[in-house]
């Protein structure tokens, strides 16, 4: 047991940005049995080569039982409950055309295309569509990744898609854009006649998240209300790293050079806050406000790096740490670097 937890701490869930926008409603045991798989997707690369071409994963009871804290008996209940409904489930996302890279697209796409299970055996297996395969797993950009431990103890499905949500932030300022009140309802699967007042909505549904998610993620996070009038119409969400949780201290380092190269966007902390600020003066100037011509502004500043060419490179800082400054006095040093970066 004592392994199998120390490795699920370890494990990282990668989803495609498209995906973590998208829109759809599935159940907190839906959920769950999702990101079990999209766990095996992104740190088994054996197991992914074995099964990649079917897309074919199979979750035990006993791995839910571990992840989830539950039963063997409840953990089984919980898988074939879940495989089930997600055969019903679809999913709508964003993407490029294929044959015009500036034309996007409203893509509809199920999540599993076969289910089987076994109570005998313990197990569901579940064969995903070729979409979620595309969206999941060793992806080469715009993509969010987080630990699959630091969401495994929230009980709200709210709670998870909105982590998600707000962490696709994470190297972009710590805080997420507007977000319209229409957009978020689409992003978190809340139905059209569910929470229709605002005190129900921001009562059981954002405060319930953001309660779970800082006493049991990696992150503690706010949310700030936008008006017009009298009528809340967005929310920008804020958020910070905890430093030490449970009393160790193996959470992602927020205390990093700006200038710092991200693994995986590729660009530094400063090129995400110019592209994200570009985008959001863009919008303003142009008074757009439909949540899916906004999705689209914002994409297109990703990919073309927009206000990227207007900040300095980022090795000018690193290539001052030469051999030749270190007989340097410190103060020189000091003044020298100084005098660099304001020229």
């Amino acid at each position: 047991m004592e392994n199998a937890e120390k490795k699920q701490k370890n494990e990282m869930v990668c989803k495609s940005n498209a995906l973590i926008d998208a829109s759809f409603k599935l159940s907190l045991s839906e959920f769950r049995l999702l990101n079990l798989i999209f766990a095996q997707m992104t740190n088994d690369k054996d197991l992914v080569k074995e099964l990649w071409f079917d897309n074919e994963f199979k979750v035990t009871a006993l791995e839910y039982s571990q992840a989830y804290d539950v039963n063997i008996s409840t953990a089984y209940e919980s898988l074939q409950e879940a495989s089930k409904h997600l055969f019903q489930r679809y999913f709508r996302y964003e993407s490029n055309n294929q044959l015009a890279k500036n034309l996007y697209e409203v893509v509809e796409s199920r999540w599993v295309s076969q289910i089987r299970y076994s109570k005998q055996g313990g197990y569901v297996v579940v064969v995903l569509t070729k979409d979620v395969t595309d969206l999941v797993g060793f992806l080469q950009d715009r993509f969010t990744q987080y630990n699959l431990h630091d969401v495994t103890l929230f009980t709200s499905i709210y709670a998870k898609r909105l982590y998600e949500i707000i962490v696709r932030w994470r190297n972009a300022g710590q805080k997420t854009p507007r977000i319209e009140v229409d957009e978020l309802r689409r992003k978190l699967g809340i139905e059209t006649d569910q929470y229709k007042q605002m005190n129900n909505f921001k009562k059981i549904v954002l405060d319930t998240a953001i309660n779970q998610i800082n006493e049991h993620s990696d992150i503690v996070a706010s949310y700030d209300q936008i008006k017009s009038g009298r009528y809340i119409v967005a929310f920008i969400f804020k958020f910070r790293q905890k430093k030490v949780i449970n009393g160790k201290s193996n959470k992602i380092e927020t205390n990093r050079d700006p200038q710092t190269i991200d693994a995986f966007s590729g660009l530094t902390d400063v090129e995400q806050k110019a592209i994200t600020a570009r985008a959001d003066s863009h919008i303003k100037k142009n008074n757009i406000t439909d949540p899916k011509h906004k999705a689209n502004i914002k994409n297109k500043a990703i990919q073309e790096k927009w206000g990227v060419a207007d900040q300095p490179p980022a090795q000018l800082v690193q290539e001052l740490k030469m051999p030749e400054l270190d007989t340097v006095e410190e103060d020189l040093k000091s003044k020298m670097l100084s005098k660099f970066l304001n020229k």
